[in-house]
């Protein structure tokens, strides 16, 4: 079996490890996401960045002007906030999640979920660059991606501690190296 492909509407915890439990995986070994939930997180800080100035301008010795501007800055910190919890819940359905277990690993992406056996997985190390600072200086980094034995990209870890874990776990399973 080169892998086990399901479309289902929401692969939940339940769900996977019931799956891995009928592929024979073995024991958990943690749930990971690949994604971030950056416009949650942007719409968080607006909220903040606008709190400080609405409570000072409609709390001061200012004209109605100000007061309003103050207001409408207090209306939209207010606002953004459950606007950030709600994006940050819908997101959280389509973030990818990687799933590892002693045998394999279990990938779910937009209700499409994969599993593969810990001997169809090949880690490759690649190089990147990314900018770093706001001087445009670059930095060079070395992140870890997990391709099936037949050359397919199945998802890609950048460098740091989620890398080294999956890469521990991976080998451990049995994983191949180039």
């Amino acid at each position: 079996m080169p892998y086990q492909k399901a479309t289902v509407g929401r692969a939940g915890a339940h769900e996977v490890a019931q799956l891995a439990g009928r592929l024979g995986f073995g024991p958990a070994r943690g749930s990971r996401a690949l994604g971030g939930d950056g416009l949650g997180c942007l719409a968080l800080g607006v909220a903040i960045v606008l709190l400080a100035p609405g409570v000072g301008l409609t709390a001061g010795p200012y004209g109605p002007a100000v007061t309003a501007l103050g207001a409408i800055f207090l209306a939209a910190a207010v606002s953004l906030v459950p606007l950030a919890l709600a994006l940050r819940r819908r997101r959280a359905d389509r973030t990818p999640r990687l799933h590892l277990f002693e045998g394999g690993m279990i990938l779910t992406r937009s209700g499409e979920v994969t599993a593969h056996r810990w001997s169809d997985v090949r880690l490759v190390e690649y190089t990147y660059t990314s900018v770093a600072g706001g001087q445009g200086s670059t930095r060079r980094a070395t992140g870890t991606r997990l391709e099936h034995v037949d050359g397919r990209t199945l998802c890609s870890l950048g460098s740091g501690r989620l890398s080294d874990e999956v890469t521990r776990i991976a080998v451990e399973g049995g994983a191949r190296t180039p």
